[in-house]
């Protein structure tokens, strides 16, 4: 054989070997995190930590619209799926809801009894930051990868129980 035969065939192998070694056969994942406003006004949602807040951390979203809050991804190594720290109330612990049409709804984290009886408290089946609330949905699906979305919705009738 001549040597570049052999070089050819060498590189074929090694090509070969690398693919075959980088391949996996575990499953990765994608899943979005958003907030999707079914209303017909705009709602800026107030975050809390111990009676603060902090305009910067403030999330708007418009009529009829959605925002994405977090995108977790994995490439085969690990479950790709989290909750944002927004849900798990590690940075905040009650949220109040403003609808653009001067109406309010109070979340209430796990940690906060709260005193406000108009308050949403974290057991109720409407209240954010309890992740039974939050909706997972499958948004695509291949042979070795799933996208999925995790929604909160703030719906017409949580504007019509709003103060």
């Amino acid at each position: 054989m001549d040597v570049m035969k052999v070089c050819s065939l060498s590189f074929l192998f090694l090509l070969i070997g690398v693919t075959t070694l980088s391949c996996t056969d575990q499953f990765s994942y994608k899943t979005v995190s958003l907030i999707k406003n079914e209303t017909d006004f705009g709602l800026h949602f107030n975050l809390y930590n111990d009676g603060v807040t902090n305009i910067a951390d403030n999330l708007v979203v418009g009529a009829k619209s959605r925002l994405e809050l977090y995108v977790d991804e994995n490439d085969g190594s690990g479950s790709g799926f989290t909750y944002p720290l927004l849900i798990e109330g590690v940075k905040y612990d009650s949220m109040v809801i403003e609808f653009t049409a001067d109406k309010t709804a109070i979340h209430n984290g796990h940690f906060i009894a709260g005193s406000n009886l108009n308050a949403i408290n974290f057991n109720s089946s409407r209240n954010f930051f309890n992740k039974s609330n939050w909706e997972l949905n499958s948004t695509k699906e291949a042979r070795r990868r799933s996208e999925r979305e995790l929604v909160y919705a703030v719906t017409q009738q949580d504007y019509l129980n709003a103060n």
